[in-house]
């Protein structure tokens, strides 16, 4: 898709470009999971469009500092 059918795209299905997620990683207070979706485009499931995102996941090298690893992981859907 170019960026223009992912913008149009995005504005009929009302979703957000770019969702941020946090939350504890395994359970440890001292280390946080971060994950940055970013809108890829659509697919169809069921027969409905549902947005696809890449799920790109910062990493936290060290519980005392914040030195982060990026990686783009996966692609996912949302309802």
């Amino acid at each position: 898709m170019t960026g223009k059918e992912v913008a149009d795209l995005g504005k009929s299905m009302n979703v957000p470009y770019m969702v941020i997620q946090i939350g504890r990683s395994g359970g440890k207070e001292a280390y946080n999971s971060i994950y940055l979706l970013m809108l890829s485009g659509a697919k169809n499931v069921g027969g409905e469009m549902k947005p696809q995102y890449i799920k790109v996941q910062f990493i936290n090298r060290s519980g005392s500092g914040f030195s982060y690893k990026i990686d783009a992981m996966s692609t996912v859907s949302y309802p």
